[in-house]
């Protein structure tokens, strides 16, 4: 079993809340990595018809005061269950009783917050990162580790990617839509995943991808929030000093994973990848969701931004506090001076203020790692020596 980054978290919060709430997208393995550690918990779940109507007829057997060390998986099935569990361990006042776990973001947390509310630490599981996967084959094979992706399955099993993404798509992306939203057009949602992925690394424009897919921007608007609400996607929301633009201004659109980015955009293999004409925005995906995923695996508090305007742009901006570190993000294999100027452009705008600038950074497909005197350049395989931002 691959070891997670995330375990000494886990262990720290079993500590300190009597609820440890999981969540994440399907196949991430939440199942795996919970019975892992907690192999002395009972465990149910809730997507086994037998065990559901188990719980549902006999609830007390194990949510009542005498019993503890107990696993839900899936447990937005049934949502009432968290009522009952808060009165359980508002009596027992045991840490780690309960150990919870759903794949729908927008269903549990909302749930949690009602019922659970000072009692459960919350887990966000992402896929692997790059960090976790060092020393397996093909480590060190930049556009074979972009294709093959970040489920563990992809790795635990020996499956062929390919075969993998078509079955991930069908069978857990389509079904998690259909129970958080009601999709009349099917057809009309695929075309928008594929629209989505073409359209990566841009400004997100709900109106345009409309038009492509002949639906209404509304159900655009719908439709993203729902990849993700179940971990398919995350916005990138551009940087302003005023924190209400920042909400309101265009996101950019990234796949958590790129294994699946890469099958929606019909990329059949890794060699094809190495010449594909959105080889560009992939890298800029692959980079900025491994240091997304550390940030959720650590905890942390840090934020993430991009920066444009008329005159320049900065791919990433690492927000700590009042530190602020931007990186930029080339698929090119040896360095080049014009890859500075959007991180020299930003420096200046916002220099001299009450912001504080840590050394920019290039993360780039390069071997060379430079620290120099004005930025820093890191090969992809270390994109998380982006932090801290105090270096």
């Amino acid at each position: 079993m691959i070891k997670r980054e995330i375990e000494n978290i886990i262990a720290e919060y079993t500590r300190t809340f009597p609820v440890v709430a999981f969540t994440g997208a399907r196949q991430t393995g939440k199942t795996t990595l919970i019975k892992h550690l907690f192999p002395n918990y009972r465990y149910f779940n809730l997507e086994e018809l037998s065990t559901y109507r188990r719980v549902r007829d006999d609830v007390a057997s194990f949510v009542n005061p005498g019993v503890s060390k107990v696993i839900i998986d899936e447990i937005q099935r049934m949502p009432e269950l968290l009522s009952q569990i808060q009165a359980t361990v508002d009596v027992q006042k045991k840490m780690g009783s309960y150990i919870i776990s759903g794949s729908q973001n927008l269903l549990l947390s909302e749930h949690i917050s009602q019922s659970l509310a000072g009692r459960a630490a919350y887990i966000e599981l992402p896929g692997l990162v790059l960090s976790e996967l060092a020393g397996m084959d093909g480590a060190d094979d930049l556009y074979r580790r972009i294709w093959h992706g970040f489920y563990p399955a992809v790795y635990d099993r020996d499956v062929d990617p390919s075969m993998y993404y078509d079955q991930y798509v069908s069978t857990y992306i389509e079904r998690d839509v259909r129970l958080l939203k009601n999709i009349a057009d099917l057809d009309a949602f695929r075309r928008f995943i594929g629209s989505l992925a073409g359209s990566v690394g841009r400004p997100f424009n709900a109106s345009s991808i409309a038009d492509n897919i002949g639906v209404s921007p509304g159900a655009v608007k719908n439709w993203l929030s729902v990849l993700e609400a179940t971990y398919i996607i995350f916005r990138l929301r551009p940087f302003y000093r005023n924190i209400g633009k920042q909400i309101t201004k265009t996101p950019k659109i990234y796949f958590y994973d790129t294994g699946l980015l890469c099958f929606l955009l019909g990329v059949p293999s890794p060699a094809d990848l190495a010449n594909h004409y959105m080889i560009g925005p992939i890298f800029e995906n692959f980079v900025i969701a491994d240091i997304k995923k550390s940030i959720m695996n650590r905890k942390s508090f840090e934020k993430i931004f991009y920066y444009r305007d008329k005159r320049g742009e900065v791919d990433l901006l690492i927000n700590d506090g009042d530190t602020y570190r931007p990186v930029e993000i080339k698929r090119a294999m040896s360095y080049s001076s014009h890859f500075t100027e959007g991180l020299r452009y930003w420096c200046d705008l916002f220099s001299g203020g009450d912001m504080k600038i840590s050394l920019p950074c290039i993360v780039y497909a390069g071997e060379t790692h430079e620290p120099g005197n004005t930025f820093r350049l890191i090969n992809w395989k270390d994109a998380t020596a982006v932090f801290p931002l105090s270096h």
